[in-house]
């Protein structure tokens, strides 16, 4: 067989031409129609075939023609030869390959040389839209109109329509298009077809429609054509009470009444039906029942009005049928009348009234005749008319029979009604019968039988108004039923019935009636009784019901009160409310026999309403029920019933009748039964005056589920032996009612006593509440065991200009320059602690107590705790270990020795740390490296001692080894760290972050906080510190409180004026001030923070400044000097005077302010070229001169310390202590290798900037020999020139001249020799140099670098201006070169402070520095270190201005050791919540009383109550007055200052005493289940509830001593015995324990000094160093003894001060407040003692210290020498 080869077929199909591809030759594409055979190999075209086509030699061939269909053109489409697109209705060829057009605005147009027309069709395009291209031949629909386009063009927008180009279109075909109903806002074209309501329209003009319905189609009703009308039936009429209504069109059709309308106007209803809009298109008939005054009625409505039946003829309302309506008689009436007559007949309405209304067709009865109405009447009476004109029953007709009269009535039916005996007082109509002396009558005409113009019928001979009925006897006498036949010795006569409970008796022979047994005032009431007049007056003859008994009283209570009403044995059921006239008492047979119960339907009614003086005894009241209703906001329902016994309301308030004006209604052995109901209330409201009270003796309430004894408002009850039993509430107040009760109970039930709310009506005392009564406080005195030194503060308080501190103790000579106090603004007066919001105390939880004990060694670097310290974890004091990193080094691959293996663990890594005092032994990492060579790291032991940001390196050799670089990576976050506090002995007051501690040696490195560098700082900074510890010095480890430092910026103020300018400026709150040296605008202000400035007034003498003080003193004027001869005043920077102020012309080149207060203060300046001071005490108004001998060439002036420091240039330096009247020369400031730059006092200490003259020896870094270092890290040392610094002196005017003692600076952080300047404000002493080099302190001796300020122009002027008063200190600083630019520093104090704790919490802050520069809006944080807490502390910082900082010391006294206390007094105060159980008011207007309740705005849940109230200053209205208050005030309550505050002393209160609660919480009668209660004990459901006996709620108060179910007896919530066990319980806030031999408590309060005891503690070594625990005489005497003594009585103790003798070292004895030891008895010395005494013996051998000496014993050791330790004498032979 032959073989088939594919390669010999030539041709190979590749599909369509693409770009970029690779064409071997024979290949065939295909390009558009065409198909093309490759001619030659290549690689195609990136863009277009017909590059390739044209090529030379041509890479294809033509194999054939076609066509390929492309559809719509496009735009940006390559489109090849033969490709066929449509474009609008033409299909076209391409002829040339092209890209066609990239904007469809044009089309083909720059295309159609490449392109032929291939078919022609028009184009449809659906419908015309608005903005649309259209082109010739398009076709579209426009409505029901199809057009086609004749003009290319761009269409017209919606509203004006295609009719805008309506010549550009031709119309093809034409129809109705049917766009349904017709809308608003529409766009209508001709032949639009729309349905309109019921009709049919034809648009003929295009338009859009109108844009609401109220307008409709009718607005454009010329644009539409009528093609069908039609009706569209729309239900019923609708109408709105606004303008749019519903929308009712032509053809509509309505139901309004009865009746069918048609629409005939277009229209929006409103809200009455409009008539003239509508025709009837079909009337109706709707019957709606009874005529109604108040409903519209429509044409068909019937109607019944009396006993006729009428029907509506027009819209009508309020139109009566009786007088509008007619007689129907054949015609229409529509619309003439209102109502037509249909139906005449007739409705009974019974027996005639005459507060009736009747209405026509109406039927009455009239005794015995029978009429009908025929017109509306009210009080007509139907037979008013005589007989001859009377009406008879004619329908349709008002008229009289004869038709002269108008008639109410027709006479219908005529009849008779027997009416007894003819009485004189009564009203008779026709057709009454009655009997007269035997014979009967009957009425013909209307008439009273009073009417004195008439007769008696038997005497009526004409016959006007009666007829004989039935004849009788005649000269019968006999008249009235009872009457009795008697003869009077002539004739028969009658002898009248007498009275109710009068008896027939003889009198002087006649028969006649009189009484039996009455009494005057004395009423009866019997269940055999009548309630009729003349009963009730005697036993025989009772009234039969208790409340007929009271009216008749009322009746006549003038003559019948105050009586007494007795009350037979029986059951009473009365219609109540009973009304008890004021004095009468209802006094029953006996509780249990005498029973009263309202009738039925009366159950709800008070029983009995008593006025002034009523009694109620003796007797039962039962059966009133109701229901309780909805528990209020406290838990009390209120029963829907009455009261058994209740305040009569009379006609209101105001009616004084019923009052109790002197004497209470009494209720007595009266019980009460019923559900629901109360027992007795005394309703406060009902009465505007009198005492509004009831009492009660024996009076048991039985009531379940009500409320037993209720007093509300300023009702008043006093009860004796008065029970309550299975009530919802037993003894109720509220709204200010007041119950005191004794002898009583309440059993049962849900609560016992319940008292609620208080007097609404009363006015209530007020105040104000003045949180800002107390002066700062300081309760800590820190001193070294002889000198005071400095204070803590708990509130340092706010606004002081002036302050006074008294130090007492026991010590003496302590003095403070109460008049130069130091301030801070924005500062923090206090830490206030808050409440942890749950359950806890405040203060956090887990904190370190305090570890203290005795140091053993120390330098100013480390101390040696005590070697008994038991604590083997070092991070309990460190802390610091490394919790999180950061910053880890970038990812290396070369970490990474195969990807594959990745990632790669690496656990126990340890590192290495940048910072060398890190503790890196025990630090150990996770590390893992992923397939990038990037690396996590875990944290798996942090080590301790670490710093925010230190660098730790884990080096390649521990991470795989592979020839990476090491790992590195920053600390992120680290834990908490302790501090350690030096609080007695040497070093008191040292204190440092624990950076290192090691277990063996006990050692611990420190690290002062005021730098981060090793050493300590001193609570008063400029301290020096102890260059060695001893076994003096005590310590505490504590909780270490970091107060974040306040925002350090530096700003460039423009002035806008280019000067060399004056060396001085500055500034108070935001107002800065500057004096440009040559501009006319001699001085300048800038009130916006130094972003704007303007020129301030001046005079013509003023002199531009060289030296310038502010002052707080006297007028706090701004005093500025120069050389002239004018002083510059100003109060605030913006306005200058110096014309009037004359000063002797000098070189002035210092001024500064000392002593000062509100009213005076002193201001000295010092002149370059004389010694010749200027003195001011007039604020620079008037100037003395004193000449001070301290020569030329003074150059600096600063106060402080209670005296006066002037300093030259060269460090010479004067003081002066009698306010510059005297000087005196005194040490140097620094060596002479220095001259002073500038000098500044401030926080008790004078700092002098110095710069060198001379070399001198420094330690240095061996790594860096180029750089001094003085923070103690090396001693290595070599010769460096000298670098500035500054020299610091606490002296003050205690010391002598020459007695000042100087010290360099321990860190100043200056390697320079510039000029330095410098000042102090507000806690900050700031120092610029030349170059602009900044640094700040708080004591001048440790110094904080900032980053440097470059000066503007040239170098900056040695000169540091302070501002005050502003929100923290701010320092100006000038160039000394020509520039526009004030530089400032605006900075702050860092507050200090340590936390005082006990039991895990912290009790208080205590801060030796305030702060400054903080913002209140956002306060600093505070961060408690502390490696224990476990829960943080919630605290508010609190910032204010002129707040007080440590006082400045004229002399620090001597022997303070304890007992120290400070006091401080003047101007400002402390705005402190108020918390506990005091508070002190301003503007109290009335004094209140014990128990008053106390009502805080702000604190909506706690009602306080007052003890006591003791007036500090001023009378009423204003009184200031401090008030004991309970319960205690709590963090969380206290209020702001000034809160306005109520007392009210009407306050709802129930006081019971020997009170019983009796199982108070188990419910009602059957939810009790007595007795079955205590036979078969408490269920679940009716357990007692003992916290529901008393309820006090909204100020309500329950006074009580009483017992329970259990025999326990309790005086209200204070005292409670358990008679069971025994156990006395007492809660009170303070109890008097006089009296008693022995007490065994738990925990209790003491006193004031609110020192809670919780435990008295045998332990003897003190370790808890709790303030809860009390020891007793044997422990206190243990701990002294292992304190001081070692057995024996041998003293091992550090150091024991007896009085001012102190000892130490061991054998050291010396005086602490430098005094001789006197020893005033005979001293034996057993052993030779050595020193300068050995001397002096020798000297005196021939005087008396020979005898002395001849009666030692071996005055020298063994080898004849003794060795005095080395003080300086050498040992002495």
């Amino acid at each position: 067989m032959g073989q088939f080869n594919l390669a010999r077929i030539r041709y190979n199909w590749k599909n369509v031409w693409l770009p970029g591809a690779t064409y071997i030759k024979d290949d065939i594409v295909r390009n558009g129609g065409n198909t093309y055979i490759c001619m030659v190999g290549h690689v195609s075209d990136q863009t277009s075939f017909k590059t390739d086509l044209t090529a030379t030699p041509g890479k294809w061939l033509l194999n054939a023609e076609g066509y390929a269909w492309k559809g719509n053109w496009q735009v940006n489409v390559r489109y090849a030869v033969n490709d066929l697109f449509k474009y609008n209705g033409v299909v076209y060829r391409v002829l040339e390959e092209h890209l066609s057009n990239s904007a469809a605005t044009t089309g083909i147009s720059e295309d159609l040389g490449k392109l032929q027309a291939y078919a022609k069709t028009p184009n449809w395009r659906i419908d015309w839209t608005p903005a649309t291209r259209y082109r010739v031949d398009d076709v579209i629909k426009y409505g029901g109109i199809l057009y086609q386009c004749l003009e290319e063009h761009t269409s017209s927008t919606t509203v004006a329509g295609l009719e805008q180009d309506q010549a550009r279109w031709d119309i093809v075909a034409r129809s109705d298009d049917w766009k349904s109903n017709w809308t608003v806002s529409t766009r209508y074209v001709k032949d639009d077809f729309v349905r309109y309501g019921a009709t049919l329209y034809r648009c003929n003009t295009g338009h859009t429609s109108a844009t609401t319905t109220v307008l409709g189609l009718e607005q454009d009703s010329a644009k539409w054509d009528t093609v069908l009308e039609g009706i569209v039936y729309k239900g019923s009429w609708q109408g709105n009470l606004d303008s749019s209504g519903i929308r009712y069109k032509v053809g509509d059709i309505v139901k309004y009444g009865p009746t069918l309308w048609k629409c005939k106007t277009s229209h929006s209803s409103l809200a009455s039906f409009d008539e003239a809009k509508f025709d009837i298109w079909c009337p109706g008939l709707g019957y709606e029942a009874v005529w109604n005054n108040a409903a519209v009625y429509q044409p068909g409505d019937i109607v019944i009005y009396g006993g006729y039946t009428y029907v509506s003829m027009t819209n009508n309302t309020s139109s009566p049928p009786s007088v509008t309506g007619v007689f129907y008689e054949g015609e229409s009436l529509q619309g003439l009348y209102d109502w037509e007559l249909m139906i005449t007949g007739y409705q009974m309405k019974g027996e005639w009234d005459n507060g009736t209304d009747y209405r026509t067709g109406d039927v009455v009865r009239n005794k015995g005749f029978v009429y009908i109405a025929v017109r509306d009447s009210t009080n007509q009476q139907p037979d008013a008319l005589d007989p001859e004109s009377r009406g008879y029953y004619d329908p349709g007709s008002t008229r009289s029979t004869e038709g002269a009269i108008n008639m109410y009535w027709q006479l219908l039916i005529t009849g008779i009604y027997y009416r007894g005996e003819w009485l004189t007082s009564q009203a008779y109509v026709l057709g009454d019968i009655v009997i007269h002396k035997g014979t009967s009558y009957k009425c013909i005409q209307a008439h009273s039988g009073d009417d004195s113009s008439l007769v008696t019928p038997d005497l009526d001979t004409t016959n006007s108004y009666w007829i004989t009925y039935v004849g009788g006897t005649p000269g019968n006498v006999l008249q009235y039923r009872g009457d009795l036949r008697t003869h009077d010795g002539s004739n028969h006569t009658k002898l009248a019935i007498g009275s109710p409970g009068q008896a027939l008796k003889v009198v002087n022979g006649t028969g006649t009636w009189e009484r039996l047994g009455e009494v005057a005032k004395v009423y009866y009431v019997a269940t055999n009784g009548k309630d009729d007049a003349g009963f009730g007056l005697t036993i025989s003859a009772p009234f039969a019901s208790i409340k007929y008994a009271t009216q008749y009283i009322l009746q006549d209570e003038a003559n019948r009160a105050p009586a007494t009403i007795f009350v037979s044995t029986g059951l009473y059921e009365e219609i109540t409310p009973i009304n008890v006239p004021a004095g009468v008492a209802v006094v029953g047979d006996e509780l249990r026999s005498t029973t009263v119960k309202p009738r039925v339907g009366y159950e709800t009614n008070d029983m009995f309403r008593v006025r002034n003086g009523c009694g109620i005894r003796n007797m039962t009241l039962q059966g009133m029920s109701g229901v309780l209703g909805s528990a209020d906001n406290y838990g009390a329902q209120i029963p829907n019933t009455g009261a058994y016994v209740a305040l009569d309301p009379g006609s209101g308030p105001a009616d004084t009748t019923v009052w109790i004006t002197n004497k209470s209604t009494y209720v007595q052995n009266v019980t009460t039964i019923g559900t629901a109901c109360i027992g007795m209330k005394i309703d406060g409201a009902l009465h505007n005056g009198g005492n509004k009270s009831i009492v009660a003796n024996d009076f048991t309430q039985v009531i379940t589920d009500g409320i037993g004894m209720w007093c509300n408002a300023d009702g008043k009850s006093e009860l004796v032996s008065v029970f309550t039993y299975y009530c919802h509430i037993g003894y109720y107040c509220t709204a200010g009612g007041k119950i005191r009760a004794t002898n009583g109970n309440n059993s049962y039930g849900k609560y016992g006593s319940f008292a609620e709310g208080e007097l609404a009506s009363e006015t209530p005392i007020t105040c104000t509440l003045n949180n800002r009564y107390y002066d700062a406080e300081a309760p800590v005195v820190y001193n070294n065991a002889n000198k005071i030194f400095g204070l803590g503060f708990t509130h340092a308080g706010e606004a002081y200009d002036d302050a006074t501190f008294t130090v007492t103790g026991s010590g003496s000579g302590v003095e403070v320059d109460n008049n130069f106090i130091e301030q801070r603004n924005a500062s923090i007066s206090e830490i206030r602690m808050l409440d942890p919001g749950d359950s806890s105390l405040p203060g956090g939880r887990g904190h370190l107590t305090g570890i203290r004990n005795s140091a053993q060694a120390g330098t100013n670097l480390t101390i040696n705790i005590a070697q008994s310290d038991a604590e083997t974890v070092p991070a309990k004091y460190v802390g610091r270990s490394i919790l999180t990193v950061s910053n880890i080094s970038a990812a290396d691959p070369t970490r990474v020795n195969n990807p594959l293996d990745a990632p790669y663990t690496y656990t126990g890594v340890a590192g290495t740390s940048n910072n060398q005092f890190a503790t890196v032994s025990l630090m150990t990492f996770t590390v893992v490296i992923d397939n990038t060579g990037a690396a996590s790291v875990t944290v798996t032991n942090g080590g301790d001692s670490h710093r925010v940001g230190d660098t730790i390196t884990i080096l390649d050799s521990a991470l795989g080894n592979f020839g990476a670089a090491n790992l590195t990576f920053q600390v992120a976050t680290i834990s908490e760290s302790m501090q350690i506090f030096i609080e007695e002995g040497k070093g008191v007051g040292q204190y440092a972050i624990i950076d290192e501690y090691f277990i063996t040696t006990k050692q611990i490195n420190c690290i002062r906080p005021s730098d981060g560098k090793r050493g300590w700082d001193h609570i008063v900074p400029g301290t020096a510190i102890e260059t060695s510890l001893d076994g003096s010095t005590t310590y505490r480890i504590e909780p270490r409180i970091e107060v974040a430092k306040p925002i350090y910026t530096a700003s460039a103020n423009n002035t806008n004026i280019s000067d060399t300018w004056q060396p001085v400026a500055g500034g108070v709150g935001t107002t800065m001030v500057a004096f440009p040296a040559t501009n006319s605008n001699k001085a300048l202000y800038s009130d916006a923070g130094g972003s704007s400035w303007s020129a301030a007034i001046v005079d013509n003498d003023f002199v531009r400044p060289t030296c310038m003080v502010k002052c707080k003193g006297k007028l706090k004027y701004f005093i500025a000097l120069g050389n002239g001869t004018k002083a510059n005043l100003s109060t605030a920077g913006t306005a200058w005077g110096s014309t009037a102020y004359n000063i002797t012309q000098r070189p002035w080149v210092d001024i500064a302010e000392g002593p000062f207060s509100a009213t005076s203060h002193t201001v000295l300046a010092i002149a370059s070229d004389s010694d010749e001071l200027a003195k001011s005490e007039a604020d620079g108004t008037s100037w003395t001169y004193i000449s001070s001998g301290m020569g030329t060439g003074l150059k600096h002036i600063r106060y402080g310390n209670g005296k006066w420091m002037a300093v030259k240039e060269d460090g010479t330096a004067y003081e002066s202590i009698d306010n510059g009247t005297t000087w005196t020369s005194t040490t140097r400031v620094c060596p002479t290798t220095y001259n002073v730059t500038d000098f500044a006092y401030g926080n008790g200490l004078f700092v002098a900037a110095v710069k060198p003259n001379g070399t001198a020896s420094f330690p240095f870094n061996p790594a860096t020999p180029s750089t001094a270092i003085s923070d103690g890290t090396s001693a290595t040392t070599m010769t460096f020139g000298l670098p500035s610094t500054f020299f610091i002196s606490d002296t003050n005017y205690s010391e002598g001249a020459n007695n000042a003692t100087w010290r360099e600076v321990a860190s100043s952080g200056i390697i320079n020799e510039l000029n330095w300047g410098l000042d102090y404000s507000d806690g900050v002493f700031c120092a610029v140099d030349t170059a602009g080099n900044v640094r700040t302190s708080d004591g001048g001796d440790v110094w904080v670098t900032h980053n440097q300020i470059t000066p503007p122009a040239g170098a900056f002027t040695p000169k540091v201006n302070p501002m005050t008063g502003g929100a923290g200190p701010k320092f100006l600083f000038i160039d000394s070169s020509s520039t526009a630019t004030v530089n400032s520093i605006k900075t702050g104090a860092q507050a200090l402070m340590r936390a005082t704790t006990d039991t895990g919490r912290i009790t208080k802050f205590v801060m030796t520095e305030t702060g400054s520069g903080y913002d209140s809006a956002n306060p600093p944080v505070i961060h408690i270190h502390d490696t224990q807490k476990t829960q943080e502390a919630n605290i508010q910082v609190r910032i204010k201005d002129r707040v007080l900082g440590q006082p400045a010391f004229k002399n620090r006294g001597a022997a303070y050791t304890k007992f120290n206390a400070v006091t401080i007094t003047g101007n400002g105060f402390i705005d402190k919540y108020q918390t506990g159980g005091e508070v002190i008011v301003d503007d109290l207007t009335l004094l209140p009383s014990p128990g008053d309740n106390l009502r805080f705005p702000s604190i909506t849940d706690i009602i306080y109550k007052i003890g006591t109230a003791t007036v500090l200053s001023g009378v009423a209205p204003n009184i200031r007055a401090k008030l004991s208050i309970a319960p205690t005030m709590g963090i969380q309550e206290s209020p702001e200052h000034n809160e306005s505050l109520t007392i009210r002393q009407n306050y709802s209160q129930v006081r019971l005493t020997g009170h019983d609660f009796l199982d108070i919480g188990t419910g009602n009668f059957a939810e009790t289940s007595y007795p079955l209660l205590y036979t078969e004990g408490y269920g679940s459901v009716n357990e007692p509830q003992q916290p529901q006996e008393t309820q006090e709620y909204n100020g309500g108060r329950v006074f009580y001593a009483s017992t329970d179910q259990d025999g326990n007896f309790r005086v209200g919530e204070l005292f409670k015995v358990e008679q069971s066990t025994g156990i006395v319980t007492i809660n009170a806030s303070q109890f008097d324990l006089a009296g008693l031999d022995e007490l065994r408590l738990g925990a209790f309060i003491l006193g004031g000094t609110n020192a809670v005891i919780r435990e008295f503690s045998k332990e003897q070594t003190f370790v808890a160093n709790s303030n809860s625990i009390v020891p007793t005489q044997r422990a206190v005497a243990a701990y002294i003894q292992s304190r001081i003594s070692g057995g024996g009585s041998n003293i091992a103790a550090n150091a024991l001060t007896a009085g001012t003798c102190k000892f130490s070292q061991i054998n050291h004895l010396s005086n602490t407040g430098g005094l001789p030891i006197n020893i005033p008895v005979a001293l034996h010395a057993t052993k030779m003692p050595g020193g300068t005494m050995v001397a002096q013996a020798f000297n005196n051998i021939n005087n008396d210290m020979g005898a002395m000496m001849d009666s030692f014993d071996d005055l020298e050791g063994s080898d004849g020498y003794y060795n005095d330790a080395g003080n300086g004498y050498g040992g002495t032979q």
